[in-house]
This record gives structure tokens, sequence and C-alpha cells, in this order.
């Protein structure tokens, strides 16, 4: 509930999207610290699930790069994911899941 709110919050002031300092968007903070019930909120507001940080990489590279399965679950929902998506160094999710694990 409290998370929801917060997310709800974001929205409501156009920040849903907004980039802290390493360019991580509020979804990919939430990847990052696998908390799969927030990212499904945050999604369900509305947020951009192709959003990339500074270094390219989208929520679906994190979740990927980390093995987080709920947050992939949650992620593999979004509405017109781009599963081919590359990052700066050329790497599309599963490359950065083949190499991490």
């Amino acid at each position: 509930e409290c998370a929801d709110g917060a997310a709800e919050k974001l929205r409501d002031v156009g920040g849903l999207d907004a980039r802290e300092h390493k360019g991580k968007t509020a979804l990919l903070v939430a990847v990052t610290a696998n908390q799969p019930e927030i990212v499904q909120d945050l999604l369900s507001l509305g947020a951009d699930i192709n959003a990339c940080d500074f270094k390219g990489q989208t929520a679906l590279h994190v979740a990927a790069h980390y093995g987080f399965p709920g947050v992939l679950q949650a992620v593999l929902s979004g509405r017109s994911i781009d599963l081919e998506a590359r990052n700066f160094e050329g790497m599309t999710p599963l490359h950065c899941a083949a190499i991490s694990h």
C-alpha cells in the first residue's frame, strides 16, 4: 500500500519516469532492489518499461543481469516491452543474462 501510494504521488507530479543521478527511473531502481511488487505498481501506473539508464540498460537488462525471478516476471508482463533492446555495449537482455549466470 505504501509503495503504491508513493508511485501514485510520483505519477501525480509527473515524475514517474524522473531520473536519479545515474539515470535510473523509479522502475529501474525498483528492479535493481529486487522489489517485484513495486515494479508491478509502477508499470500499472504507466512507467516506461523501455526507459534506460546512462548505460543504456532497460529494466529487462537489469532484471536479466541479476536473475531476479519475481522481477523478471513483473517486467515481462509489461506491455510493449522491447525484448531485443541493446544497451550501449550492444548487448540484449539475453546477452546480459548469459554472461551473468
